[in-house]
């Protein structure tokens, strides 16, 4: 019989106010361990067979760090800051005549406290915008802890700093989604609709959604979500050529350039006329685009 390697005798600690959520329970005998979420628990050793009463040496782990020894016997637990309780229902030796075993097991489970969780979605009705568009974002919000969400305040914010917003609730059950509008069937997600900004060129848009809320025992939990989406620049290009050009023939090429932005635009524009072809002039030209503006350039090619 394995020596008993400590003996801790713990009274029983049940937290009144905590609220307990998941749990796992097993059957366990020595070296076997019950697994949840974080937290192992381990049976590590029991009394020898003619030591009363029977008990159990736990050992719980927390991600794969030793936390806790606890020498328990039927119908002993403890908690760790509230967090975390183990409980030892039966701490047993099986009967030899009935199973030919005599091998001592303990009936034990683990809880974890209940807390809540809010799992935030982002979606943008388009991946890319242009200068001028109006942009719609829908913001999807659901407590899947097991706890209520109170006291949720979520910031909206952007990378550049397009827009910025606030929105608040007192509180969100487990399983609620967030509804702007609880008047309607549909559920109402948080939308934002903003027009699109000009930018001097092709850019990405970051958006992040922070929620931050309480627990019942004024915990403070935290939650991120976000998403992305590009601008286009304000400056387009167009080229345009004969569909055909006759050997030894001349043909003209035909450059547009046009500002969908809010300001003026100074542009070094260039092109080339690829491999053997020749123009007539030198192929770069500076112009000024204004606003909502087109700016052309012509050259021959033979």
């Amino acid at each position: 019989m394995r020596a008993f390697l400590a003996y801790i005798l713990l009274a029983s600690m049940i937290g009144s106010a905590v609220e307990w959520g998941d749990r796992a329970e097993g059957d366990l005998r020595w070296g076997e361990t019950l697994q949840m979420g974080d937290y192992t628990l381990e049976a590590a050793d029991f009394t020898p067979e003619d030591v009363t009463p029977r008990m159990v040496m736990l050992k719980l782990y927390k991600n794969g760090e030793l936390i806790a020894t606890r020498a328990l016997k039927s119908g002993d637990s403890f908690s760790l800051d509230d967090e975390v309780r183990v409980v030892a229902q039966e701490v047993r030796r099986r009967d030899y005549l009935v199973d030919e075993s005599a091998e001592p097991r303990a009936r034990v489970v683990l809880f974890v406290r209940a807390v809540p969780e809010l799992q935030i979605r982002v979606v943008s009705d388009e991946d890319v915008y242009k200068a001028g568009d109006w942009a719609k974002l829908e913001i999807e919000i659901e407590n899947v802890g097991t706890a209520d969400a109170e006291e949720a305040v979520i910031e909206v914010t952007s990378d550049p700093a397009i827009f910025r917003s606030r929105y608040s609730r007192s509180i969100l059950s487990p399983g609620e989604v967030w509804d702007e509008d609880p008047d309607t069937e549909d559920i109402d997600p948080i939308a934002e609709r903003f027009k699109v900004p000009s930018v001097p060129g092709p850019e990405e848009v970051s958006l992040r959604v922070h929620a931050r809320y309480l627990d019942s025992e004024v915990g403070v939990h935290e939650s991120w979500g976000g998403t992305s989406f590009d601008i286009f620049g304000p400056l387009k290009l167009y080229k345009r050529t004969e569909d055909e050009i006759r050997f030894g023939k001349s043909g003209y090429v035909h450059l547009t350039a046009s500002n969908g932005g809010d300001r003026a635009l100074e542009a070094d524009l260039s092109d080339s006329t690829g491999r053997d072809f020749a123009a007539d002039a030198a192929l770069r030209w500076k112009m000024t685009i204004p606003p909502g503006g087109t700016e052309t350039a012509s050259y021959t090619i033979s």
